[in-house]
């Protein structure tokens, strides 16, 4: 992992790379990457974009797949609601730059699945309004599922960074 950028309202970035693996009653293989940018934008805002895809090779046992929902994934949906061998997620996010206290709104997107169907389509949807305090070290979001199944889920969570 790598990180730049310590000004909560300045140009940040960060990117990381995961390699997970095991060997046994499995044996697999599971890399992920992620990239995610923080800048300021016009007037008295700043905006964060985050990515991130994954896959696994080998005999990947149900606990080891990749999971997409809920609030490091795609808020609105509950943990779990997409499983797989391979996943992709992006979130964007444009919140008032004052790091003590920032209202935020934000859309996430996720897809969690066999990586042979790698693909956009049916993909999770969900976007919202979040509050932040202390630079993220504190995070309320409430975020409303766009596609099935939908409905509305509040996330309290500690040390969001985007």
């Amino acid at each position: 992992r790598i990180a730049r950028g310590l000004d909560p309202v300045g140009f940040r970035w960060e990117a990381g790379l995961s390699l997970d693996g095991a060997t046994g009653t499995f044996r697999y293989f599971r890399p992920a990457a992620s990239l995610r940018l923080t800048a300021p934008l016009p007037g008295p805002l700043v905006g964060a974009i985050e990515g991130a895809a994954g896959t696994s090779f080998g005999e990947v046992p149900a606990q080891a797949e990749w999971f997409v929902g809920g609030p490091t994934t795609v808020r609105g949906y509950d943990p779990l609601t997409a499983t797989g061998t391979a996943f992709w997620r992006g979130r964007a996010e444009v919140a008032t730059s004052f790091p003590g206290a920032r209202v935020a709104l934000f859309t996430d997107a996720g897809w969690a699945g066999p990586r042979e169907a790698f693909t956009a389509d049916d993909a999770l949807l969900a976007s919202g309004v979040g509050v932040s305090l202390l630079d993220g070290l504190l995070r309320f979001d409430l975020a409303r599922a766009l596609h099935a199944p939908t409905g509305w889920k509040a996330h309290f969570y500690v040390d969001a960074t985007l």
